[in-house]
């Protein structure tokens, strides 16, 4: 760049400069209101209901709380008059911050979905599932509460996802830990129905009559394999042979992988043979199309030449089998 070029750059600088400090100080844009193409922005009406906090208490009209708000907030707590929290809060990850607005408060606390990772070493963490033996010290009252305690939790997360989808953030930030917080979840349900299974078992093999281990190995149901067409062990339940469900001998799995290769097999033997089939049909479609009248006309003589055959040999073989008929009661007399 050449000198002459610096100079003006510097000129123009200092006088954009001194028309800042003339001009009088102007609120600052956020946001433009016209689009690079001379079009109006799109922007979102400000909201104008209040919403309850997730602490039950009404939101303050303005940011920082008045006054007068936050005594009125003191007051109720007094007397005891705070409402519950709204139920709709529990499907959304709500910060431990966000409960309470002080006086200090600035913007409306964080009531958003998506959970911030200022420490990630904090906030990267995450419980266990729940094993069955603990599950099996809990009544049913108790299991009955987990399992909706954690088809919650499995919302909380799924709104998060969809959050998280939505804003575009990558799944690195956060994403792989929510992945595995759902396992976790879904490991817990399951180990519920495990556990509510033992107990269903158990008083069916309560209810059922004694049967000696001899006739027991002589009940037989059509079907029935241990581990694959019964499941929940119900038939060995109500044999009295083993009241509670077992995991899956070596025996056992090595028969569902021989029935899942069997089924494979076939299922892979018809899909070759509709693939065989419809090879071939593609394959006389386009010989048929490519073929010329006379050529047409040449297999349509074929074809009836060989009917009229089929049918004149048909017809000596009917004959020669009348003879045959005919001669066998001559043959007898003789």
């Amino acid at each position: 760049m050449s000198r002459l070029a610096l100079r003006a750059l510097s000129t123009s600088a200092r006088a954009l400069e001194a028309a800042a400090e003339a001009a009088p100080a102007a609120a600052v844009e956020l946001r433009p209101e016209w689009t690079p193409k001379g079009k109006p922005q799109p922007t979102r009406p400000p909201r104008a209901t209040r919403v309850a906090l997730p602490n039950g208490l009404p939101e303050p009209t303005s940011y920082p709380p008045s006054k007068s708000y936050l005594n009125k907030v003191e007051q109720m707590r007094a007397k005891a008059e705070v409402p519950k929290p709204h139920p709709l809060w529990a499907f959304f990850h709500v910060p431990p911050e966000s409960l309470e607005v002080t006086a200090d408060t600035t913007m409306p606390p964080d009531f958003g979905s998506v959970r911030r990772l200022e420490n990630e070493s904090v906030e990267l963490k995450s419980g266990r599932s729940w094993s069955a033996p603990e599950l099996r010290l809990k009544s049913f009252e108790d299991l009955h509460t987990l399992w909706y305690l954690l088809l919650r939790e499995r919302n909380v997360i799924a709104t998060q996802k969809a959050e998280r989808k939505r804003l575009r953030i990558a799944s690195q930030y956060g994403g792989k830990l929510l992945s595995i917080q759902s396992l976790r979840c879904r490991k817990s349900m399951a180990r519920i129905k495990y556990v509510l299974n033992e107990r269903r078992l158990g008083a069916i093999a309560a209810a059922a009559p004694s049967v000696h281990a001899e006739a027991a190995e002589r009940v037989t149901v059509p079907f029935a394999l241990k581990g694959i067409n019964d499941p929940a062990s119900q038939v060995e339940a109500l044999a009295g042979t083993h009241p509670v469900p077992d995991v899956l001998s070596a025996e056992d799995r090595a028969a569902l992988e021989a029935a899942k290769a069997a089924r494979k097999d076939v299922f892979s033997a018809k899909k070759a043979a509709l693939k065989a089939a419809r090879r071939a049909a593609k394959r006389a479609e386009k010989l048929e199309q490519e073929m010329t009248d006379t050529e047409v006309e040449a297999l349509v003589k074929a074809e009836e030449d060989m009917a009229k055959e089929e049918a004149v040999t048909k017809q000596v073989e009917d004959q020669a089998a009348a003879k045959e008929a005919e001669a066998a009661p001559a043959k007898s007399k003789n």
